[in-house]
């Protein structure tokens, strides 16, 4: 559910009016005409649901009619543009090995069951969490960070340039802010248990990665990707915990917050607030 937002942004780039529109969630939908459903994290649906409650709600139905009404080619551009499905250029390439794909287009335009799982971040898209990190840095500010272990000019080769990338303009920017800004702030979005400050100006999304060995399902990975603070970004962030049979805000976006009690006065001393962490 991570990528998500990607979609999003995707469909507002190839429609802005899209912002407004609404689908209707009932908790499982008939995909194809070989009546395959494809479900919805919530049991009985959201109902009625535009874009902004569909981020703040992780609502996959509205994602699945989202991506079969628009089709594949804009959500394979902005992704493909975005460095998924290629190599971060992290110096440490081992660490990413095998873990970034992306489907062709071909045969997204060729399946739609493919298409409209790819866009909730299923079977169609892997990513690392770098290349996360480097997605939300790329909705903060429409440049596309390129990760380093070393400084500039230390005694080692700096990180490559990630070369133009599309912009995303500031209207549809401030639309999706605001969602994922809900997802941490408002009743009923996926981390709003977690109580961030609201000094932080956490900007986040939840997600739950289904993961197979062996042809096995395993317990899920839990995943929470954003950056922050929403008005001057200056970090951004993925955290995926692993095999946790958990939900991204039942777990990621609790470990966000237990490191940056700690580590906000050395990253932003002018968010510190009050903690009685020790």
């Amino acid at each position: 559910s991570t990528f998500k937002p990607l979609v999003a942004a995707a469909a507002l780039m190839f429609d802005s009016s899209l912002w407004n529109k609404v689908y209707r969630c009932e908790g499982v939908f008939n995909a194809n005409e070989n009546g395959v459903n494809l479900h919805c994290d919530s049991r009985y649906g959201h109902q009625a649901i535009t874009m902004r409650d569909a981020l703040k709600k992780s609502c996959n139905i509205y994602f699945y009619k989202l991506a079969r009404d628009i089709g594949p080619q804009p959500i394979y551009s902005l992704a493909s543009s975005l460095g998924f499905g290629e190599p971060t250029g992290f110096e440490v390439a081992y660490l990413e090995k095998g873990a970034n794909y992306l489907v062709d287009l071909e045969t997204l335009s060729n399946n739609s069951l493919r298409l409209m799982r790819t866009a909730i971040g299923q079977v169609g898209v892997h990513a690392s969490p770098l290349q996360m990190a480097r997605l939300y840095g790329w909705l903060a500010t429409s440049t596309l960070p390129s990760a380093s272990i070393v400084l500039e000019g230390a005694g080692a080769s700096p990180a490559l340039d990630s070369g133009e990338v599309p912009v995303l303009s500031n209207n549809h920017r401030t639309k999706i802010v605001d969602a994922l800004s809900a997802v941490n702030y408002e009743l009923g979005g996926t981390a709003y248990k977690t109580q961030f400050p609201s000094q932080w100006q956490i900007v986040g999304k939840t997600g739950t990665s289904q993961v197979s060995s062996g042809g096995k399902m395993q317990p899920t990975h839990a995943w929470f990707t954003g950056y922050f603070p929403a008005d001057n970004p200056r970090y951004s962030f993925a955290i995926m915990c692993e095999n946790t049979g958990l939900h991204g805000g039942q777990i990621a976006s609790f470990i966000l917050k237990e490191f940056l009690q700690r580590a906000m006065p050395q990253l932003a001393p002018e968010l510190v607030v009050q903690s009685n962490v020790r």
